[in-house]
């Protein structure tokens, strides 16, 4: 539903299950059951050509026309891979970022919240997107991932909280 002018709501029938989605300003990405990625909607920005060495991926996000994902398994597990508009350097990932856990795009900048538990942001900072504030901590940077499942009339809610100061906690 919204607007389709780029064919963004318009779910490819041979899409099948996913594991993960983001909605990005015309674009769509999605996680297969598989690990793979699909992209549909604009592509004035390349924003949904993904890269072919992308290999399996655990996370997404659709920025305004930029695109980001973090692979899973291997030797690039938990890499940062971004593609699309760049124009104010969203998908230049900083080569100092390492492995994350969580990413996030703007509309002109990107956050990625790394396995140690730290913030790290880059891209567009003409309002002080990019800009973590210092008393932000590890202690305040926690994953909280809700999961629905409609079985007959019933709603089954379960959540599970990762803690990154934690190092026996894994995110789940």
């Amino acid at each position: 539903w919204g607007l389709n002018s780029s064919n963004q709501t318009s779910v490819p029938s041979t899409l099948g299950f996913c594991t993960n989605i983001s909605a990005g300003g015309a674009h769509v990405l999605a996680i297969k059951l598989d690990g793979t990625l699909a992209a549909w909607g604009s592509t004035a920005s390349g924003q949904t050509t993904i890269p072919a060495s992308i290999g399996i991926c655990k996370e997404v996000a659709a920025g305004s026309s930029h695109s980001l994902a973090i692979r899973s398994g291997g030797t690039g597990d938990g890499l940062v891979v971004g593609w699309g508009s760049n124009g104010s350097g969203q998908t230049s990932i900083p080569t100092s970022l390492g492995t994350c856990s969580l990413i996030s795009a703007g509309g002109a900048h990107s956050v990625a919240l790394t396995t140690g538990g730290a913030v790290r942001c880059w891209g567009l900072n003409t309002s002080g997107q990019t800009n973590v504030p210092t008393t932000l901590g590890i202690e305040n940077c926690f994953r909280i991932t809700w999961c629905f499942r409609i079985t007959g009339k019933q709603l089954k809610l379960a959540m599970s909280v990762w803690d990154p100061s934690n190092t026996n906690s894994e995110p789940q």
